[in-house]
């Protein structure tokens, strides 16, 4: 398969597309997050049931792993374009009905529509990451990576900033018709990226006897330790974030939706302040590989934190710090992966390695819901924490870590052909 990108100048005009997927993704998913937002805000403030939003967002997880495995089936026989923009229209349209109910609306069927909406975004996160390499001029991934870290923490601050806003300004009905615009927007963007990308994504049909994702991510032993360590990270941060953040702040100090945005921002503003110099300052100084344990260790500490005070000043400082461990971890170890798997395998190995990781959070999020019942909210963050410090330490013993994280990003490229080349045979072709 030929590189489709081989001959895009590293230009100023080659990165127009990049842009304009970039923000297609930030208005989709600062949708979603608002849409997220709103439906705890509904669930806790006017049904007060908190066991019903554990429940659903279980569920609604769940269908993100449907979606990642549905991406990760069609991402190599069809133009990755095409398929993010059947994900995003249909999450536009679920965030429209959601909008429609608002408040008023059944629990049920307002869990039914954030279920839908959570498995378009399930669908559109491995395209995202395997579709970098495709939009973005040669030699400038890495770099790529680290706009996209922007990008996901701009997501973070616009929706936690924009929802807890406007429901504390504005009512929940502007909160849910300002997701739909988001959403809108995202598909306008999304077809600007059609028609100024130059080398579309190219339909790959998967010849007989390729590896598939899972035989790839089983046969390549960095990945495969990285996914579980990933899958307990998810475990923990994301209920962090949807379940008992908001519980920690809404129930336990009384305090509204704002500061509940304030929060979530908080963490959203670690992570912008992480993709940009401290990233790449911390790379240069203590090289990948100990950046990414720095960052684990940073997120445990932002839940030890938590679990220690009541002051939200002492929360949000702790989320900052939180974030940027969070970019930290992600991005370093999203470039290894992307890089140093050939092209034509980048959206199977993605899709089963974000499916490995999702996997864990309906778990995590059941999990928390159920020690809720009989355990201070504190004390389980406090306990999560220190499991997350172990677990960041754990990474100084995965096959061949430090080995890939020191590598430069030429030498980087297709290191794991190189490195484990029976891992890319097919199955008849191995031992031969």
């Amino acid at each position: 398969m030929s590189d489709a990108r081989s001959s895009i100048p590293p230009g100023r005009d080659a990165w127009t597309a990049f842009v304009f997927y970039q923000f297609s993704d930030l208005c989709f998913s600062a949708s979603i997050r608002i849409c997220a937002m709103s439906f705890a805000w509904i669930m806790i403030e006017r049904y007060h049931d908190d066991n019903f939003l554990g429940n659903a967002l279980t569920l609604a997880w769940s269908l993100q792993l449907v979606g990642m495995y549905v991406a990760g089936k069609l991402g190599d026989c069809f133009p990755k374009q095409r398929i993010a923009m059947t994900a995003v229209m249909t999450g536009c349209v679920a965030t429209l009905v959601f909008a429609l109910m608002g408040a008023s609306g059944s629990p049920y069927w307002l869990a039914g529509m954030f279920c839908l909406i959570s498995a378009a975004g399930g669908v559109c996160q491995p395209i995202h990451v395997s579709i970098t390499p495709e939009l973005c001029p040669t030699g400038k991934t890495a770099e790529a990576f680290a706009h996209r870290g922007k990008v996901s923490s701009a997501n973070l601050i616009l929706g936690p900033a924009l929802s807890g806003g406007l429901i504390s300004l504005a009512g929940i009905a502007a909160t849910t018709v300002f997701s739909f615009s988001a959403a809108l927007m995202a598909c306008f963007f999304l077809g600007g990226t059609q028609r100024c990308s130059r080398y579309p994504s190219p339909a790959v049909r998967r010849s007989g006897g390729t590896p598939s994702g899972t035989a790839l991510l089983l046969r390549l032993p960095t990945e495969r330790a990285l996914a579980l360590l990933s899958a307990a990270f998810n475990f923990v941060i994301v209920p962090w974030l949807t379940l008992l953040l908001p519980v920690l702040i809404l129930q336990r100090l009384s305090l509204g939706a704002l500061a509940l945005g304030c929060a979530e921002g908080a963490f959203g503003v670690g992570m912008m302040l992480a993709s940009g110099r401290v990233l790449s300052t911390a790379n240069y100084r203590f090289g990948r590989a100990m950046t990414t344990v720095i960052g684990g260790v940073a997120m445990a500490t932002m839940l030890i934190w938590a679990s220690c005070t009541q002051s939200l000043l002492w929360i949000c400082v702790g989320a900052l710090l939180g974030g940027a461990g969070l970019i930290l971890f992600n991005v370093n170890t999203m470039t290894v992966r992307c890089m140093a798997t050939p092209p034509e395998y980048r959206s199977r190995l993605e899709a089963c390695f974000l499916m490995v990781c999702a996997a864990s959070i309906p778990f995590g999020t059941a999990c928390f819901t159920r020690a809720m019942v009989s355990a201070e909210v504190s004390d389980i963050i406090g306990y999560a924490g220190f499991g997350l410090l172990a677990c960041s330490i754990a990474l100084m013993l995965v096959p061949n870590f430090r080995y890939l994280m020191a590598l430069d990003d030429n030498s980087l490229e297709g290191a794991y052909l190189r490195r484990y080349p029976e891992a890319f045979r097919a199955r008849e072709q191995r031992g031969q």
